[in-house]
């Protein structure tokens, strides 16, 4: 008996060993990251076609980086044009306006080239980082990505971690897990010394899989992209000499096994499931113990959106009603009470402040909980900020015509709302109890509500007046292969005032649970997956004070 005690004891020592070095190793790796961010933040810029007559930007984006003194900006072809004028918005909001020079993207000698350059044309000192050599890559070594993706609508990068998973270019592209999306197109990847590897391209369905233009061949063609051309054929190459470095870049383990749930918070999370008629809804929820007028009550916090009728959850064996305590619309919280025992939740006070978050936590590792044991990580790539309402309004799907002054059903959308309540030449006469007699107030009044919202349509069908109550499904997605994503994009994913955005790919029925820093502090719940690159996080700031309002009401 001794003897299995000593090695138990042992055991547990080299397992507290094991797990100090993993927390030492991850720490490390973190600190490498917001390094590179650091380094290459002030480089990497938004780009957008300029009217120098209207003296407007045009509204869709792509990014660069600046890699020389003078203000050369590597990026793709796929988005610039050569002479166009370009405005240049450095992440912390100078603008200057820029030319297209050379584009090259060719097809030829078994390569597929997506190269382009454009430089600032105020002369000047301008940030900049430096080249890599692309001979260095290996595989598993950490890749940095910072740029402007689309869905966002911001005038500041996010940041994304990956490594590299093929280093072998010689079709043009190398493959990086750093997700992009569109106008993430000619952003920066950056190797662990803060250098560009390489530019961002093209992405396949699957994540993991994002094709980035390397670094070398802009050295290759860097006297041709100098000159405003657009190369149909490959052009006269420069006579490059490759010359290494003494810098040595490790591998790192995959990004999922540095870092774990905290273990007191191993135990926060539980699936709930409701029912919409006859969708199932399936989302998850956080536990929490809230200290509040001298109570210690506990609670389950969620997406609200995602829960509907008969709400409940599965404990000991069988499912257990849940009680709506309250519901925040403005950032898609509800919460919820079970007269149930439940486990320990995350402990939070009235009037808890804000994270002191800033540019310096970009890279920060976060782990989410997915429940049964389950955690995805990914990192911090916005702090605090907007989202415009974009992509979440609520999907009608009923074009209307007024005819014998009437609002008359004239299209239906396939898929919508409408779609399987209303009928061509339907009279809509009223949303939510609101009377509709003009058409400007049939749309004002349908733009109100929300994907995920059940509203009601008074209507007048062969003469007889009808009642007819819908729920509002999402709008389709584009059709694009960065929108194909695993699990898409939560019906409710923008519209929030103050937010947290992370790289982890968390699908959308897995949101609704906790998200930690490495040093176990807990930053909110994941609130909604809104695009390829990002899942959006509800500050632990903004929940409390929506427990707290809830329980004075």
């Amino acid at each position: 008996m001794k003897r299995l005690i000593i090695i138990l004891a042992v055991l547990c020592f080299f397992s507290a060993d094991a797990d100090a070095q993993k927390v030492t190793q991850t720490r490390k790796i973190e600190k490498l990251i917001t390094n590179v961010i650091d380094s290459g933040f002030r480089s990497s810029v938004l780009i957008s076609a300029y009217d120098t007559l209207k003296q407007v930007a045009d509204n869709s984006v792509f990014s660069g980086v600046v890699v020389s003194a003078e203000g050369h900006i590597l990026t793709v072809a796929h988005a610039t044009r050569p002479k166009e004028v370009y405005l240049i918005t450095f992440p912390d909001g100078v603008t200057h306006l820029a030319e297209g020079l050379g584009r090259i993207a060719v097809a030829q000698e078994g390569r597929d080239l997506d190269l382009a350059m454009i430089k600032i044309i105020k002369p000047g000192k301008w940030p900049f980082s430096k080249m890599a050599w692309n001979t260095e890559m290996k595989v598993n070594q950490p890749a940095v990505s910072i740029s402007y993706p689309g869905s966002f609508d911001r005038k500041q990068p996010n940041v994304r971690v990956g490594v590299l998973s093929k280093v072998d270019y010689t079709e043009g592209y190398f493959v990086s897990t750093c997700k992009m999306e569109p106008g993430d197109s000619g952003g920066p990847v950056f190797d662990a010394t803060g250098r560009v590897i390489g530019l961002h391209s093209w992405v396949e369905a699957n994540e993991d899989f994002n094709f980035e233009v390397p670094v070398d061949l802009y050295r290759k063609y860097w006297s041709a992209l100098n000159v405003a051309k657009n190369y149909k054929e490959l052009p006269q190459a420069d006579t490059i000499i490759s010359i290494p470095t003494a810098v040595s870049i490790s591998a790192i383990p995959p990004i999922q096994e540095l870092a774990e749930i905290p273990g007191q918070f191993s135990k926060s999370t539980l699936a709930i499931h409701s029912s919409r008629g006859q969708e199932q809804l399936d989302i998850l929820g956080t536990i929490i113990t809230y200290d509040f007028a001298s109570t210690n009550d506990t609670y389950i916090l969620s997406k609200s959106s995602m829960v509907a009728d008969q709400p409940g959850v599965m404990l000991h064996g069988k499912k257990i009603p849940l009680t709506v305590i309250s519901r925040d619309n403005e950032n898609d919280l509800i919460l919820l009470k079970v007269l149930e025992k439940l486990p320990s939740g995350i402990r939070l006070k009235a009037d808890l402040k804000p994270l002191e978050l800033s540019n310096e936590n970009l890279g920060n590792f976060l782990v989410s909980s997915l429940g049964n044991g389950l955690k995805k990580v990914g990192v911090l790539s916005t702090v605090y900020t907007n989202m415009l309402m974009r992509f979440s309004v609520g999907y009608f799907g009923a074009n209307a015509n007024f005819i014998n002054k009437k609002i008359t059903i004239t299209d239906i959308s396939e898929g919508s709302a409408a779609a399987v309540n209303l009928k061509l030449n339907d009279q809509v006469i009223g949303v939510n109890g609101v009377p509709i007699s003009k058409p400007a107030e049939y749309g004002a009044e349908l733009s109100k509500y929300l994907a995920g919202d059940s509203i009601s349509i008074d209507a007048i069908r062969d003469g007889q007046e009808i009642h007819l109550k819908m729920f509002l499904p999402a709008y389709p997605g584009e059709n694009h292969v960065a929108s194909q994503f695993e699990g898409g994009r939560s019906a409710r994913s923008d519209g929030f005032n103050r937010v947290l955005v992370q790289d982890a790919a968390i699908v959308p029925e897995k949101c609704g649970g906790p998200v930690f820093n490495i040093k176990g502090q807990f930053y909110g719940i994941n609130i909604a997956r809104h695009s390829r690159t990002s899942t959006i996080i509800m500050p632990v700031d903004v929940i409390s004070k929506f427990i707290k309002q809830a329980l004075k009401s």
